[in-house]
């Protein structure tokens, strides 16, 4: 994952791991957006998959837990990942 500017307006984003094994595409829609004197502002992610791939983990982290997990294992689904926070 790359962000081209990680500052503390990140609360949170979406994350999807997906076994590929073919089929028809499908989408998995999500919406991030953030509200501003009452106003928001956002955008909407058409995610594809294929229909018979099983969807192993999906759901949103938290910045907060992403950086306190920084280079520890994590447990998604059947899936062990170690993320970590690299600045260049």
């Amino acid at each position: 994952m790359v962000f081209s500017e990680w500052t503390d307006l990140v609360e949170s984003f979406a994350f999807m791991i997906i076994e590929d094994d073919g089929g028809t595409i499908k989408d998995w829609n999500c919406t991030a957006f953030v509200r501003v004197e009452s106003k928001s502002y956002g955008v909407e992610l058409k995610i594809p998959f294929h229909s018979y791939d099983d969807i192993v983990w999906r759901g949103t982290l938290g910045s907060k837990w992403f950086e306190a997990y920084s280079d520890t294992k994590g447990h998604f689904g059947d899936v062990d990942l170690t993320f970590e926070v690299v600045e260049y």
